[in-house]
């Protein structure tokens, strides 16, 4: 059982403070648990092993519970943080006429410092894009290639699968040249 434990919270780091997709607890919950199930199910002649072996099963599934509650929760707070960033660019713009150049452009005088946008290890950053025609702010959802992306020119969030670049419509929010337009990014 304390091998189960360990195993399970470094997995749930794992999941839900690095990769941050869900992907382990995924494989978890559509490999992992029903041959768990299934062998517990074969040895449930012997009470010790199977409630051994269902034990393990309960670790397993609160594991992937608390990932994807964690991946949800992070997500909610980035999605916070980009609506007072968002905020502050509208206060800047109303200030100063246009929109920041870059995020740091808020600093001091609208916001005090650029927040993280979840607590990850990767894909924890906001990407901040301005040009003359749109100014855009983004958030990793799922690494590596799903992003919420505040358009402030139609001010809402766009659709996931939507990328908004002046004068072209694309499908890839997370080609390398719409990442490098960013001012803030590197």
């Amino acid at each position: 059982m304390r091998r189960t434990l360990i195993m399970a919270i470094i997995l749930f780091g794992l999941d839900a403070f690095v990769l941050n997709q869900g992907i382990i607890a995924l494989i978890t919950l559509i490999i992992v648990l029903p041959v768990k199930i299934i062998k517990a199910l074969i040895n449930r002649k012997n009470t010790l092993l199977f409630k051994k072996q269902l034990r393990s099963c309960g670790v397993y599934l609160l594991m992937v519970i608390l990932i994807v509650s964690s991946n949800s929760m992070n997500n909610k707070i980035a999605r916070n943080r980009a609506q007072v960033l968002i905020a502050a660019c509208e206060k800047f713009k109303y200030t100063n006429n246009e929109y920041p150049k870059r995020l740091t452009d808020l600093i001091p005088k609208f916001i005090d410092k650029i927040p993280v946008a979840k607590y990850t290890f990767i894909s924890n950053r906001f990407f901040y894009i301005s040009s003359k025609e749109s100014h855009l702010l983004s958030y990793t959802v799922v690494p590596p290639f799903r992003r919420s992306i505040y358009n402030f020119t139609r001010p809402s969030f766009m659709a996931p699968d939507q990328t908004y670049v002046p004068g072209q419509q694309t499908n890839s929010p997370d080609s390398p040249a719409y990442m490098a337009d960013s001012p803030d990014f590197n």
